[in-house]
C-alpha cells in the first residue's frame, strides 16, 4: 500500500499500530516502511495462532528537500499469504526550535501581563 505526500525539510515521526496475521505457530511476519524506495524502518514479529496483540510502532526520519514523496508499506516474512495489519497511521512533523522559542516567549509575556494585573 502506498500514498504520495508533500513534505518540507524537517524531522518527521511516522507511527502506526501493527499486528502480524498468522495461520500457524512460529510464523515470522513483518512490515517495512519506505519513503521514495529508501527504507525508513521495519518491524518483524514471530507469532502463534493465539497472539492477538497490537504494537505501537514509531519511526523517525529527516527530510532535506521539499518534494512529493511516496510513503509505502510492504510485508515480508514467512509466505503464508496472510501478511499483517496496520492501523491508525499518523505522520507528524517535529516542531522547529524557533517555533518552540516563539511559543516560550509568548508564555512569558502572558505570565508577565497576568502578574502585572494581579499587582494592580
Amino acid at each position: 500500500m502506498a500514498t504520495d505526500i508533500l513534505l518540507t525539510p524537517s524531522q518527521y515521526h511516522l507511527s502506526f499500530y501493527y499486528h502480524a496475521r498468522t495461520n500457524g505457530n512460529n510464523d515470522d511476519n513483518g512490515i517495512q516502511g519506505y519513503l521514495n524506495n529508501s527504507l525508513i524502518g521495519e518491524i518483524s514479529k514471530t507469532t502463534d495462532e493465539q497472539d492477538q496483540t497490537w504494537e505501537l510502532i514509531d519511526w523517525t526520519f529527516d527530510i532535506d528537500n521539499t518534494a512529493t514523496y511516496t510513503l509505502k508499506f510492504t510485508a515480508f516474512g514467512k509466505d503464508n499469504t496472510l501478511g499483517g495489519f496496520i492501523d491508525t497511521v499518523t505522520l507528524y512533523q517535529n516542531p522547529e526550535p524557533s517555533t518552540m522559542l516563539l511559543f516560550g516567549f509568548g508564555l512569558l509575556g502572558f505570565a508577565r501581563l497576568t502578574r502585572k494585573k494581579m499587582m494592580e
